[in-house]
C-alpha cells in the first residue's frame, strides 16, 4: 500500500487525490478496503514440467502459509487444447513456461496433498480456450478427493485421513475405488463439492481474441460455452468459484495504453453481462450488485492504476442499470 512520500500538507493532499488507502477515492489501491488481516495477500504462482513437478513447487511456496492460494500456469500445449506428443511442433513445448495437463488424473496429481474443499484453499487457473475442459477436470479431481475422504471415514477404505488427498491410495487408483461408492453417492459428493470449492478460472475469451490469441474455438462457440458454464454455476448454486476473470493486463501487454486497456476490459465485461441476460439469466443470479464477493458474480481484475480501478464502479453501475430495466 502506497503511503505519502512527503509528510507535508501539500504531500498529504497529493496523496489523497492520487493514491489514498484501499476503498477510498480515487480507488487506486482498490475499490474495497482491506478485508483480510490474518494472512498476507499472497498467491503462489507456479507451473512447469509435469503435474508432479508443479505439485512439489506448490507445496514449497505454500509451506507454513495459513492459506493455500494456488495460481496455476499452463504450458502452451495445454493452452491450445493439445495433448503432449512427439510431433515436432509440440514436443519441445511440453511443460515449458507452464504445467502440462491433459487428463483428470493429471489434475489429481497437480493438486495432490491439498484439500481443495478446505475454506483456506483456493485455486486460480490462467487458461482460456480449453477452460471448460480444464475446469471439468479440476472439479472432478476435487470431488474424487471428497469421495476418498468419505470412503475412509466410513471404513470402506482402510487408509489414514490424509491419504484422501492423494490420487492413489494403497495402490488403488480411482477406477479401483469408484465401485466402493453406493448408487447416487457420487452425484451427492459432486454437488456438495461444487458448493464449497473456491477459486477462479480466467476463461476471458474476448480478451484472448483481442490480445493473447490462445483461441481454439470460434468466439461465438466459446461464448456459448461460457454461458453454459455460468448457467451450470447458477443451477448448482456455486458461490465461491468465479466462472470468468475479466482481465486487462494482457491487453496492456499487447500494446494498449491505460485508457484503451480500461475501455476494452469494461466493454468485454458488459458484453458478457449482455450475453448472459440474452440467454435468460437473472442479473442478480450471476452478478449480484451488493458487491459481496460471491462466487457466481463476474470478477474484474485490476487492469491498471487510476482509471481502470475507478472503472470497476462504472461496470457495477451499468449492471445495476441492466437490473433496473
Amino acid at each position: 500500500m502506497q503511503l505519502p512520500r512527503r509528510i507535508t500538507w501539500p504531500g498529504i493532499l497529493r496523496y489523497f487525490f492520487l493514491e489514498n488507502v484501499p476503498g477510498a477515492f480515487p480507488y487506486t489501491a482498490g475499490v474495497f478496503p482491506l478485508k483480510r488481516t490474518a494472512e498476507l495477500p499472497t498467491r503462489m504462482f507456479a507451473g512447469e514440467g509435469g503435474p508432479e513437478r508443479t505439485n512439489k513447487r506448490f507445496h514449497l511456496v505454500s509451506e507454513e502459509q495459513p492459506a493455500k492460494r494456488l495460481s496455476t500456469a499452463f504450458d502452451s500445449v495445454t493452452l491450445y487444447g493439445a495433448d503432449p506428443d512427439t510431433r515436432p511442433d509440440i514436443y519441445g513445448k511440453v511443460g515449458e513456461a507452464g504445467v502440462s495437463i491433459c487428463t483428470v488424473e493429471d489434475a489429481e496429481k497437480l493438486y495432490a496433498g491439498f484439500d481443495l474443499c478446505d475454506p483456506t484453499t483456493s485455486v486460480s487457473m490462467t487458461i482460456n480456450g480449453p477452460a471448460p475442459m480444464i475446469l471439468a477436470m479440476f472439479f472432478n479431481a476435487a470431488a474424487r478427493q471428497q469421495a476418498r475422504k468419505r470412503l475412509i471415514e466410513s471404513g470402506r477404505l482402510k487408509a489414514p485421513p490424509e491419504a484422501a488427498f492423494r490420487p492413489v491410495v494403497d495402490g488403488k487408483d480411482w477406477e479401483a475405488l469408484e465401485p466402493l461408492l453406493e448408487d447416487g453417492e457420487w452425484d451427492e459428493i459432486l454437488d456438495a463439492t461444487m458448493k464449497v470449492i473456491r477459486g477462479t478460472v480466467q476463461a476471458d475469451i474476448l480478451k484472448e481474441d483481442q490480445a493473447q490469441n490462445t483461441c481454439i474455438f470460434s468466439t461465438e462457440f466459446a461464448l456459448r460455452m461460457m454461458g453454459d458454464i455460468q448457467q451450470y454455476f447458477i443451477d448448482q448454486d456455486v458461490r465461491n468459484f468465479y466462472s470468468v476473470s475479466i482481465s486487462g493486463y494482457h491487453i496492456a501487454e499487447a500494446g494498449a495504453n491505460p485508457i484503451t486497456q480500461a475501455a476494452f476490459t469494461l466493454a468485454n465485461g458488459l458484453t458478457y453481462v449482455e450475453y448472459y441476460l440474452a440467454r435468460g439469466m437473472d442479473v442478480d443470479a450471476f452478478a449480484p450488485t451488493d458487491r459481496a464477493r460471491r462466487g457466481d458474480e463476474v470478477r474484474l481484475l485490476s487492469v491498471g492504476r487510476l482509471v481502470p480501478k475507478k472503472g470497476f464502479d462504472v461496470l457495477i453501475e451499468a449492471i445495476e442499470r441492466h437490473a433496473a430495466s
